[in-house]
C-alpha cells in the first residue's frame, strides 16, 4: 500500500509537473501577447503622430499655395500698373514731340529766355514756368529748345515717375518673396 501511495503521489506529482509546465507555457505566451499589444499601442501613438505630421504638412502646403496665389495676383496687378505707367510715358513723349513740333512750326520771334542755343543752366531740354519759378523737363541735351509745357503735363510726368518708382519697389519685393520660398 505504501508502494501504491508512493506511485499515486508520484503520478500526481508528474501530473502537477505537466500542469505547471503547461501553465508556464501559457504564462510565457501571455507575456508575448501582452508585449505585442504594448507594441501595437505604442505604434498607435506613432501612427497618430504620423497622422498629425501629415495633416500639418497638408496645412503648410495649403498655406504655401494660398501665398503663391496672392503673390501671383499682386504680380499681375503690378504688371498692369507698369503697363499703365508705360502708356502714360508714351503719351507724355508724344505730347512732348507735339509741343516741339508746334514750337518749330511757329514763326520765329524774339522772346526773352534761352533760344535755340544751349539750354538753361540746369541743362534740361524743356522748361515750364510754375509759380514764378522755371521747371525743366527733357533729356538735358545741349542745344535743345525751351518750350512752354502745360503744368498738368508736368504733374502727369511727375506722377508717372512716382508710380514707376513704386512699381519698381513692389517688383523687387515680390521677387525677393518668390526667391526666398
Amino acid at each position: 500500500m505504501l508502494g501504491e501511495a508512493v506511485l499515486a503521489a508520484d503520478s500526481r506529482q508528474q501530473a502537477m509537473s505537466r500542469e505547471l509546465s503547461g501553465l508556464q507555457s501559457q504564462a510565457q505566451l501571455l507575456k508575448l501577447k501582452s508585449q505585442e499589444v504594448d507594441d501595437v499601442s505604442e505604434g498607435g501613438c506613432a501612427c497618430e503622430m504620423a497622422m498629425r505630421t501629415r495633416d500639418d504638412g497638408r496645412r503648410a502646403l495649403d498655406e504655401a499655395h494660398a501665398l503663391r496665389g496672392e503673390l501671383t495676383k499682386r504680380q499681375l496687378l503690378l504688371e498692369r500698373q507698369q503697363s499703365k505707367v508705360k502708356a502714360q510715358e508714351q503719351l507724355l513723349a508724344q505730347e512732348r514731340m507735339r509741343l516741339i513740333q508746334e514750337r518749330q512750326a511757329r514763326p520765329s520771334r524774339a522772346r526773352p529766355g534761352p533760344g535755340p542755343g544751349p539750354g538753361p543752366a540746369s541743362g534740361a531740354g524743356l522748361s515750364v514756368p510754375v509759380g514764378g519759378a522755371e521747371r525743366t523737363l527733357g533729356d538735358g541735351a545741349p542745344g535743345s529748345e525751351v518750350v512752354s509745357v502745360d503744368p498738368t503735363v508736368l504733374l502727369w510726368k511727375l506722377r508717372a515717375d512716382e508710380d514707376r518708382e513704386f512699381l519698381d519697389r513692389e517688383a523687387a519685393f515680390i521677387k525677393q518673396l518668390t526667391s526666398s520660398s
